[in-house]
C-alpha cells in the first residue's frame, strides 16, 4: 500500500491476476495488474481483476480447447476480438454495480501466456516488459528489455485526437500564477472533471462521455529459448523506474532462481524513490 501526506498507510487500490495451468493446460496463463483510482478505484480494480479474466477463459469458442495453438488462434481472430470484448463488457458491466464507477477506475495489463506465444492487453500506465538474452550465451550483460505494452498518455497525438473529436480536452493543471505543471489530463472542455491521467481505463464512466475508452492496446511477442523473464508492475515501481532500471534490477534474481527476492527489491527500489522525489507514495504492484 502506498502513504498519504502525512505518512500513513493508505487503501491499497491495486489489484493483481494470477491464474495458472487455465483449464488443466500447462501452457495456458493470465498474469496481470490493475491500478485504482478514484474514491473506489479499490473497488473498480478488484472487480475487473476477476471478471475481466473470466471473459477471456469461459466463451464458448475457448472453454472446451486443450490445444494452446488452438487457443491462440482463437483469441487472435478478427483482430482480438474474445480480448477487446471481455475488457468492453467489464466496462459496460460497471454501470450496474453498487460502487462509484463514474468518477472511479482502474488500469488493467494483462500477460497472456499460451503456449509459445504472449498477448500483452492493456489499458492506462501500468505496464509489462519482457526481458532476453540478445545472444543466447547466458552473459548477463547480454539482457536486453522490450516494452509489452505501451503506456496509453492522454497527450499522445492519437489519443488526444479521439479525446477533442468526443468533446474533452487534454491540458496540464495550472497553478495560481498560471504556470502548467505535472502530467497531462483529460478534462471535459471548459470543465475542472474528470482531470484522467490517462486515456484509457476501465471505470472512469464520466471520462467515457469525452473519449476515453476501454479498448486495450495488444501486442505480442513469441517466446523462445533466449526469453529469460516477463516483469508486470503498476505506475508504482514505473514512475521513478525506467524499463532498463528494472531490467537490471532483476538480472541476479533471475539467475539464483528467486522472483520473490526481485519483487521485494523492486518495491524497496521504488519505495525509496517515492519517499525520497514526493510527498507521498503510490501502492506498489
Amino acid at each position: 500500500p502506498g502513504k498519504d501526506t502525512s505518512g500513513n498507510h493508505k487503501t491499497n487500490q491495486d489489484s493483481f491476476v494470477f491464474k495458472a495451468w487455465i483449464n488443466q493446460i500447462k501452457d495456458f496463463n493470465i498474469f496481470g495488474v490493475l491500478d485504482g483510482h478514484g474514491p473506489d478505484g479499490h473497488f473498480v480494480s478488484k472487480f475487473a481483476s476477476e471478471i475481466i479474466p473470466n471473459k477471456l477463459i469461459n466463451p464458448p469458442e475457448i472453454q472446451y480447447l486443450k490445444d494452446p495453438e488452438e487457443i491462440y488462434r482463437k483469441l487472435k481472430e478478427n483482430n482480438c476480438r474474445i480480448i477487446t470484448q471481455a475488457f468492453v463488457e467489464t466496462d459496460n458491466q460497471l454501470k450496474t454495480v453498487s460502487f462509484d464507477a463514474y468518477e472511479s477506475g482502474c488500469t488493467c495489463i494483462l500477460v497472456i501466456h499460451i503456449g509459445s506465444h504472449i498477448i500483452c492487453a492493456n489499458v492506462g500506465d501500468s505496464r509489462a516488459i519482457v526481458v532476453y538474452d540478445q545472444q543466447g550465451d547466458n552473459n548477463l550483460n547480454n539482457y536486453n528489455g522490450v516494452p509489452l505494452s505501451k503506456d496509453f498518455k492522454p497527450e499522445l497525438p492519437e489519443e488526444a485526437k479521439r479525446i477533442l473529436m468526443c468533446g474533452g480536452e487534454v491540458r496540464q493543471l495550472e497553478d495560481s500564477s498560471g504556470e502548467k505543471g505535472g502530467p497531462f489530463r483529460v478534462w471535459a472542455r471548459g470543465e475542472s472533471y474528470p482531470g484522467l491521467a490517462m486515456s484509457r481505463s476501465i471505470g472512469d464512466l464520466k471520462g467515457k462521455q469525452i473519449g476515453v475508452i476501454s479498448d486495450p492496446g495488444i501486442l505480442e511477442y513469441n517466446l523462445c529459448d533466449k526469453t529469460k523473464y516477463i516483469v508486470a508492475c503498476s505506475d508504482g515501481v514505473w514512475e521513478f523506474l525506467n524499463n532498463e532500471e528494472v531490467k537490471e534490477i532483476g538480472k541476479q534474481y533471475y539467475v539464483q532462481n528467486n522472483p520473490s527476492g526481485f519483487c521485494h527489491a523492486l518495491i524497496a527500489r521504488s519505495l525509496n524513490l517515492w519517499e525520497t522525489n514526493d510527498i507521498v507514495v503510490d501502492d506498489i504492484t
